[in-house]
């Protein structure tokens, strides 16, 4: 049975409605424990295998690679995620953990730096990760390459939440008011999911996008099925990883460097005051 650990420890979108957990140690990677046999295809007796390592994070900085896999703590083979976890709450924030990690046929030791989790949410001044969506309606993907020099505001939002449509006419209201001044809005509308199953059908949400008739590109994007303890259930879509959203709407702000300026999140957005007065500082 396989057991997961990352930014975001809920194995649903559901979670993104309540307060997220703050100030509690984290090392800011996505993985999870090895099966057995592959742990004998990668030559270690057990660890964890890296699924994904966010921008800024600490193990980013550590060096830490998607599909390594972390086979040592303390100089002692690691059995999964628990333990790992475990030694982190030990450690606590600040402290420095050291570990082995299996890349290929190489060992390569790492010291990480345990952060506040609630620093790990921020990620202002990091450089903001790519923008993955399943599919773009209204046009191609505004990748931020495609946007240098730019500065972006990505919006992720559900249909399915009570206030869409106010967030859907501040989408809206930021395109028409800020666009001619440079500022990219690229809107992503996100599948929820709740109890393990999606609320929403990802080809009705496409439908739901393409009936609102946005003037700019518009992403999809859902999460993916798999089992935890016996139970279905359905991870968060990848943007949604990529950026640590933990409510919904989520607006990150992405200065022209492609560094995250600010973002505000649940009640943060409202009426987008605090946004617009960000973004005429960033404009001018």
């Amino acid at each position: 049975m396989r057991i997961a650990i990352g930014i975001l420890l809920a194995a649903s979108l559901a979670a993104l409605a309540q307060e997220p957990e703050k100030d509690r140690p984290t090392l800011g990677f996505e993985g999870q424990t090895l099966e057995p046999e592959e742990a004998v295809a990668a030559g270690v007796p057990s660890g964890v295998m890296v699924n994904g390592v966010p921008a800024g994070s600490p193990a980013e900085a550590a060096g830490l690679k998607r599909d390594d896999i972390v086979s040592e703590l303390d100089g002692k083979p690691l059995t999964g995620v628990e333990e790992l976890a475990n030694r982190v709450g030990e450690l606590g924030i600040g402290k420095d953990l050291k570990v082995t990690v299996a890349r290929g046929k190489d060992r390569v030791p790492m010291t990480w730096k345990i952060q506040a989790y609630s620093e790990s949410l921020s990620m202002v001044g990091v450089r903001a990760p790519m923008i993955r969506a399943d599919g773009w309606i209204g046009g191609e993907a505004p990748s931020l390459e495609k946007l240098k020099g730019r500065p972006v505001l990505l919006v992720l939002w559900s249909g399915a939440m009570q206030n869409a449509e106010q967030v859907e006419t501040l989408i809206r209201s930021l395109h028409e008011a800020y666009s001619p001044k440079g500022l990219a809005v690229v809107p992503i509308h996100l599948v929820v999911a709740q109890a393990g199953q999606q609320t929403q059908p990802a080809d009705e949400a496409v439908k739901y996008v393409e009936e609102k008739k946005f003037p700019m590109p518009v992403g999809h994007a859902s999460g993916e099925r798999f089992f935890l303890q016996g139970i279905t259930q359905v991870s968060p879509p990848l943007v949604a990883s990529d950026y640590r959203v933990q409510r919904m709407p989520s607006v990150v702000l992405i200065d022209k460097e492609r560094k995250i300026a600010a973002r505000w999140e649940g009640t943060e957005v409202g009426s987008g005051d605090a946004m617009k007065a960000k973004l005429e500082e960033l404009l001018k």
